[in-house]
């Protein structure tokens, strides 16, 4: 049994070796990692209880403490599950799990847009030509003047962010 787990050992390593090198920290990869990781968590979790064969002891004891004493990867990883695999996985060993469905994906990935409402077009206006008359309802004792609204710039309405949202971003295929 030792010695199965020894082979099996050596050729992850070998196989992962030969894989290309795809940046497990980048928000592409995880956005693609999170759109697939129901493939990845399914070929994952088979190859768990083997991991301790192939890994260091401070990688086991990262996967461990990741995992949270779970014997199986998480339904919904997080952004910060995710940043920190590489640290318990060797990324060989991650781009030999999941490698080619995260390659797949990051050559169509299109972040979607925040929001698919297309912003107003910029239009000049003219200033606006007065303010209300200021009124004063007790004679001025202060040494402060009375001033005027100064006249709008533009009449375009200001450009917003849209709010942020809990879900990643979908991979889009492209055309």
């Amino acid at each position: 049994m030792q010695f199965t787990k020894t082979i099996l050992a050596i050729a992850t390593l070998a196989v992962a070796s030969i894989a290309a090198d795809i940046d497990w920290t980048s928000q592409p990869t995880l956005d693609c990692a999170k759109a697939n990781w129901a493939a990845i968590k399914a070929q994952a979790d088979p190859m768990l209880p083997m991991a301790s064969a192939i890994l260091t002891p401070a990688q086991n004891a990262a996967l461990s403490s990741l995992l949270g004493g779970a014997s199986t990867m998480p339904a919904n990883p997080s952004d910060a599950f995710l940043r920190a695999l590489p640290s318990a996985i060797p990324v060989g060993v991650l781009n030999t799990i999941g490698g080619n469905l995260i390659t797949s994906c990051l050559a169509t990935h299109v972040v979607a847009p925040a929001s698919t409402t297309p912003a107003p077009p910029a239009t000049s206006a003219a200033p606006a030509t007065s303010a209300a008359p200021a009124t004063t309802a007790a004679p001025a004792t202060t040494a402060a003047p009375a001033t005027t609204a100064a006249p709008a710039t533009s009449a375009a309405p200001p450009v917003t962010s849209a709010a942020p949202t809990s879900q990643p971003p979908k991979c889009i295929p492209r055309n």
